[in-house]
């Protein structure tokens, strides 16, 4: 499989994200038709450990599946985006939560395999 991986790292105290896969919303014919986001927290130093901590398919609707990083089921309620960052197209993906301090992935892939060019976008949701 293909992914496509971003790295982040929060520090100074719990912060709240959204971290966005778009694929359909980029208009050219190689855009992956239906991004998956994987939200992968380091657990260990060296990054030994991980933890799945949660997944989104479409934005619009909860998540239930395994991940395909760890093998463990994972079920995660749909996330309110905030307005301003709400440019997402029906089958992109979507997660919004309160993070700690810590090291984390957001992998994209495509459901069923499905292959194209995506990307990913994590932001600091501003109250």
């Amino acid at each position: 499989a293909e992914y496509l991986i971003a790295g982040f790292q929060i520090r100074d105290g719990n912060l709240t994200v959204c971290i966005r896969a778009f694929g359909p919303s980029r208009s050219a014919a190689d855009a992956l038709s239906d991004p998956i986001i994987e939200l992968i927290q380091q657990v260990s130093t060296f990054h030994t450990v991980k933890s799945t901590i949660a997944m989104n398919d479409d934005f619009q609707s909860d998540y239930s599946g395994v991940s395909t990083e760890s093998g463990e089921s994972v079920s995660t309620s749909k996330s309110t985006i905030p307005t301003y960052l709400n440019t997402l197209l029906a089958k992109e993906a979507a997660i919004v939560m309160v993070l700690p301090p810590g090291n984390y992935t957001a992998r994209v892939y495509g459901v069923g395999g499905a292959t194209g060019i995506g990307r990913v976008g994590i932001d600091k949701v501003i109250e």
